[in-house]
């Protein structure tokens, strides 16, 4: 993030917190920080910290345990299940597919910020499996031959 749009972001944090009543509702004060900065990068969270005069480790716990962001997604965020009934049913190979036709590896964005790419654990879906989501919205029963199409259909949006 450049220093200009990172210093405006800031400012405008700044304003939330000085316009907040409870600066120790520290998880509603995270989430806001997400909302303005698009992540809770490291320099983020250590502004946070520096802001509520609060430790590192807090923000940390806070980020963790709400799967808050920690790096910038893309528009199009694609989570491929690797639990272990979708990688014995093809996680693994889906999610090669993925890195192949989008060109980025899993935990890395697109360079027009359209896609990304994570790998998670089991999102209880094993009936169906192997899913992947893209934005929520899930897609099951795939096969490595269904991800072109899947891919072009966010595409063209």
């Amino acid at each position: 993030m450049c220093h200009r749009k990172l210093a405006k972001k800031r400012k405008e944090f700044d304003t939330y917190i000085d316009s907040i009543e409870d600066k120790e509702d520290y998880l509603a004060i995270t989430i806001k920080a997400q909302q303005i900065f698009g992540c809770l990068s490291k320099e983020v969270q250590n502004y946070i910290c520096e802001k509520l005069d609060i430790p590192e480790a807090k923000v940390r716990g806070i980020i963790k345990y709400n799967s808050l962001k920690e790096e910038p997604k893309g528009r199009f965020h694609i989570s491929v299940c690797l639990g272990t009934t979708c990688k014995l049913k093809g996680g693994p190979e889906i999610l090669s597919e993925l890195e192949n036709l989008l060109n980025i590896r899993e935990g890395e964005m697109t360079n027009d910020e359209r896609f990304s790419i994570e790998a998670t654990k089991c999102t209880g879906a094993c009936i169906i499996a192997p899913v992947i989501s893209i934005n929520g919205k899930m897609y099951s029963d795939i096969k490595k031959e269904d991800v072109k199409y899947i891919i072009d259909e966010y595409r063209r949006l």
